[in-house]
């Protein structure tokens, strides 16, 4: 029992540290607000994933909160990916670029299309 419990505590560390990085290395954030197409409802929830343009390895990601609202931190800088999933709406890709590492970048209002339901013509 006591070996399971230190595995555990040893897992969660690392997993808890591999996501940290130096402040000074990285700390630009990406912020944005999620709604929908039609009533330009906030999309609660919506998930956002970031990735390296280049390779396509996911490097962070996020949950939008209930008014639709989200943000990434500690973005080193690069070329990324975000794509934005969310069930019943069209997933969103765009592009951004990070120049510093104090550079924050504010996407403003993204909108997501509704998606089709299947046997739906159209």
């Amino acid at each position: 029992m006591r070996t399971l419990f230190t595995l555990l505590a040893v897992a969660c560390s690392y997993f808890l540290m591999a996501g940290v990085g130096d402040p000074n290395d990285a700390n630009a954030k990406i912020t944005g607000i999620i709604v929908d197409s039609i009533g330009s409802k906030p999309v609660e929830f919506a998930t956002i994933a970031l990735s390296d343009q280049s390779t396509g390895k996911v490097i962070d990601g996020t949950v939008a909160d209930e008014n639709g609202k989200f943000t990434l931190t500690k973005v080193a800088p690069g070329n990324y990916k975000i794509t934005i999933t969310f069930v019943g709406f069209e997933t969103k890709v765009m592009a951004v670029k990070i120049k510093d590492k104090n550079d924050d970048i504010d996407l403003g209002r993204i909108i997501l299309e509704i998606g089709h339901i299947s046997g739906e013509s159209g």
